[in-house]
């Protein structure tokens, strides 16, 4: 076999039994090789599910205990001491993890939360853009590092899945930074590239059993694709998934960008599928939040330019039938004033020139009362071409 081609199990998993999920980690990680391919024997194992938010696992919108348990009971099977961690936008992962299940399923296989809070410094050789990170600490007390992502469209990096899920890598506090130094969607995915020239996945185990359409990250709609998608090659992963939602890996940029990068393999010549066919999966074309193509910062930004921004930006908008009026999309908004306001009681309003479109707000709603709505004019625009 080609040593340039990216080896990814495609195995089919009709649901979320418990049973059915282990069976179907298992035949795909024994297709590549065995979990001991992958990892060094000694050594702990820091899994790194997808902790969103503090939702059900009907929600769909976090990694699912199912395949959490999947592959940490074929690790301790293994003999391997687990760990686990992910950060949470405002809050603990080990909080997310009690509300979705994962906790309770790391617990009956004696595998420890491990908080993702001290960071250390990282530099990045050969970055695109960012050469330094303060990544949480704890992924540096093992080199066997398993990423398990949930298959979602996101409203800022187009889907979110193995590359996008790194991002969990850096504590909580800090992740609404980068949104302010970085708030297009491409210097964000130029980001996410080198974060992930930085920290390498042994395995990555993705949750496409049930993906999200729509109004992903956290309140789409869920599409049954039915199957787990294993390899140790990041950027073929989600090449497989972008295929699973109906696109072509190179016109998702975060995607195309990664395989620019080397970060691995995203061209479907390159890609060796075992265990299945990507025609046995494939649904249909996914619904995918609008695009941004926003450049600079709000107080970077002309008069005229804000209102072009306006007038055909995708942006946030809140339905205040749905909304609980929580204030939540106040606290994490993180631009300096903020782009939303609050008074006591009412639904939180927003001032768009100085909003970012981090989708911040969207992402951590609780209530899905937020989603992305294109303007008029943005829509007249692209049905022109524009």
């Amino acid at each position: 076999m080609d040593n340039d081609v990216s080896r990814v199990a495609l195995i089919p998993c009709s649901s979320y039994d418990r049973d059915t999920v282990c069976n179907a980690v298992e035949q795909g990680v024994e297709l590549l090789g065995g979990i001991d391919r992958f990892l060094i024997k000694k050594e702990k194992v820091l899994l790194k599910p997808n902790l969103l938010a503090p939702d059900s696992p009907e929600r769909g919108s976090t990694t699912h205990p199912s395949v959490f348990f999947g592959i940490g009971a074929l690790l301790r099977k293994k003999g391997y001491k687990v760990v686990y961690g992910d950060s949470f936008a405002v809050g603990s992962g080990l909080f997310v993890a009690k509300r979705n299940g994962i906790h309770a399923a790391a617990e009956e296989l004696g595998i420890e939360n491990v908080p993702f809070k001290k960071v250390r410094e990282v530099k990045v050789k050969n970055a695109v853009q960012n050469s330094v990170f303060q990544i949480a600490e704890e992924i540096f007390k093992t080199n066997n590092f398993i990423n398990i992502p949930k298959l979602k469209t996101h409203g800022l990096t187009v889907m979110t899945g193995a590359l996008k899920n790194i991002f969990g890598v850096i504590p909580g506090l800090l992740k609404p930074e980068f949104h302010m130094r970085l708030p297009s969607p491409d210097l964000f995915e130029n980001m996410l590239v080198d974060l992930n020239r930085a920290i390498k996945s042994s395995l990555i185990v993705m949750d496409a059993v049930d993906s999200m359409e729509g109004n992903g990250p956290r309140n789409g709609t869920l599409v049954h694709t039915g199957v787990i998608i294993i390899s140790d090659d990041p950027a073929a992963v989600d090449a497989t998934g972008a295929l699973l939602m109906g696109v072509k890996p190179e016109s998702v940029p975060l995607i195309r960008k990664a395989g620019e990068a080397g970060i691995g393999n995203v061209n479907e010549e390159k890609i060796e599928y075992l265990g299945g066919s990507l025609k046995d999966f494939t649904v249909r074309k996914f619904s995918f939040p609008p695009r941004t193509s926003i450049k600079k910062n709000a107080e970077e930004t002309s008069g005229i330019a804000l209102k072009l921004r306006n007038w055909f930006i995708p942006k946030p908008v809140i339905d205040s039938e749905v909304c609980t009026k929580c204030g939540n999309c106040v606290r994490i908004c993180p631009v300096t004033p903020k782009a939303l306001s609050q008074n006591k009681g009412e639904v939180p309003q927003y001032n768009y020139n100085l909003c970012i479109r981090c989708y911040c707000c969207q992402e951590t709603c609780p209530e899905g009362a937020i989603s992305i709505k294109t303007p008029l004019l943005g829509k007249i625009s692209k049905l022109f071409g524009g």
